[in-house]
């Protein structure tokens, strides 16, 4: 059974790099609108899109690693789940055989390690796993919703 984690949520200004690349998209979304453009050549006019382009593709490579450092939602990134993740078999590794299974985990007949995050939790917090041990088997498994590349032709 996955344990789900809260998912934040940050405003753009709070994260410099989706703010500049939402600035970005304004502007080349301005860009796309503009009607001045008819009166010049279209090489021109593909000169800018392809430089608009460039730049928006670099802005939003930027803004998906801060997001994805930050572990939150941010504007048009988001975060569809986070859950918690237990490395099984450094608890076995560094616990032993009796204090894995005391502390939730299950040992199968193809050596995998894999355990019961609820019992792995209760043992937490009755205080079988210390902060400083559990720091060591915990991480997050996030999944994150990718934002397509814009392409020119």
């Amino acid at each position: 059974m996955a344990i789900k984690n809260a998912i934040e949520v940050k405003q753009p200004t709070e994260i410099p790099e989706v703010e500049d690349y939402m600035d970005m998209l304004e502007t080349w979304d301005r860009f796309k609108k503009d009607t001045t453009i008819y009166s010049t050549t279209v090489a021109s006019v593909m000169e800018r899109a392809y430089q608009y382009v460039e730049q928006l593709e670099a802005l939003r490579d930027q803004a998906d690693k801060a997001v994805r450092a930050a572990g939150c939602s941010c504007g048009p990134f988001e975060l569809n789940s986070s859950t918690l993740k237990i490395d099984w078999d450094k608890i076995h590794a560094f616990r032993g055989r009796e204090g894995f299974l005391k502390v939730g985990g299950v040992i199968k007949t193809q050596n995998t390690c894999k355990g019961d995050i609820n019992r792995y939790l209760a043992a937490k917090a009755q205080g079988f796993i210390t902060p400083e041990e559990a720091s060591e088997y915990e991480g997050n498994d996030a999944k994150f919703k990718v934002i397509k590349p814009y392409n020119l032709p």
